[in-house]
């Protein structure tokens, strides 16, 4: 009779031994003619034109944020609510401390966002 130890490390090494192989196969049977048609980038089936290397404006970056931080928020407060109940004191409490702190930190980032360093 195998502890629940072994069977964990009986299937981990499975899994290892299997991935392994799948990979020797792979690279086994796999074609090997590489043409420089194949070789070059590929843009969208265009050809490239110019560098591939450019820097990124990160304009939506604000909104991004601002996504995340009320998406984080509102599955907290979803949770908190359909488990134990938002009006009771201490989970009010502690949903007013978890809006307050991000909401302040979104309102620092918006306030400040035209001193921030840009990349262009």
């Amino acid at each position: 009779m195998l502890s629940e130890l072994s069977e964990l490390v009986i299937f981990e090494v499975s899994v290892i031994i299997f991935i392994t192989v799948m990979l020797l196969l792979s690279q086994l049977f796999r074609p090997k003619n590489p043409t420089p048609e194949k070789e070059s980038v590929y843009e969208c089936g265009e050809e490239p034109i110019g560098e591939a290397h450019i820097q990124f404006r990160f304009d939506y970056f604000i909104y991004a944020l601002i996504f995340l931080v009320i998406d984080v928020i509102s599955m907290y407060l979803f949770l908190l609510s359909s488990n134990y109940g938002l009006f009771i004191p201490e989970n009010f409490a502690i949903s007013a401390i978890f809006i307050l702190f991000p909401t302040a930190a979104l309102g620092y980032v918006l306030k400040h966002a035209k001193t921030l360093p840009k990349v262009e």
